[in-house]
């Protein structure tokens, strides 16, 4: 006997720029959320953060991606994917000088609404720009755990420190960060933190 299946109608996907990447969530149903993106060259990533319930996975279609992962650094070049479970601290960077283009999946699904509230809309003017504009910025911090998202920032100086050879303080950090297109979002984390900048390995978070 034939059971059809019932559809289900689907919200439309938008692109967004978040924290400076272009970011297209695609509807899928099953329990997790896949987007599509594209980091530019020299661009950082979310500061260091995990999530207690979701797992989390990349796929790099192109270019590469550096990965801090619980302290260790990984390059993940096109075609290579990488897992990271559960209250695993990561973030990544496009230290390359092409595009890196990649495909994310958080399960289970809720991630998805942290691109949608959080983003601007691609077809706007300078929304790259507005990506990382301070109000953007301050509600990360704000909401950042009601998404899963649980922000380290004592590990996000210390990447600086790490990336980019900056001093210790996070007004000589504030100073000297050296990625312009992204200088307003990593100031005001720093900002926000009011703390010195620990080693990546310090156990301190």
């Amino acid at each position: 006997m034939f059971v059809r299946q019932k559809s289900h109608k689907m919200k439309q996907s938008t692109t967004k720029w978040v924290l400076g990447h272009k970011v297209t969530p695609h509807n899928t149903t099953g329990n997790y959320d896949l987007a599509l993106g594209e980091t530019p060259p020299g661009v950082p990533g979310p500061p260091p953060h995990l999530h207690h319930n979701l797992e989390e996975s990349f796929l790099i279609t192109e270019g590469e991606m550096e990965f801090m992962i619980n302290g260790e650094t990984r390059i993940v070049n096109a075609g290579e994917s990488i897992d990271l479970p559960p209250n695993t601290l990561h973030t990544f960077r496009n230290a390359g000088t092409e595009p890196c283009k990649w495909v994310n999946i958080h399960s289970p699904k809720g991630f998805r609404a942290f691109f949608e509230k959080l983003g601007i809309e691609s077809e706007k003017d300078n929304a790259r720009e507005d990506s990382v504009a301070p109000h953007i910025i301050e509600e990360v911090i704000k909401t950042a755990a009601s998404y899963d998202m649980q922000i380290k920032m004592q590990v996000f100086i210390g990447s600086a420190k790490k990336y980019h050879n900056t001093p210790e303080t996070y007004r000589e950090i504030k100073a000297l960060f050296p990625l312009d297109n992204y200088r307003v979002c990593s100031t005001n984390f720093i900002n926000h933190s009011k703390l010195k900048t620990p080693e990546l390995k310090s156990g301190r978070f």
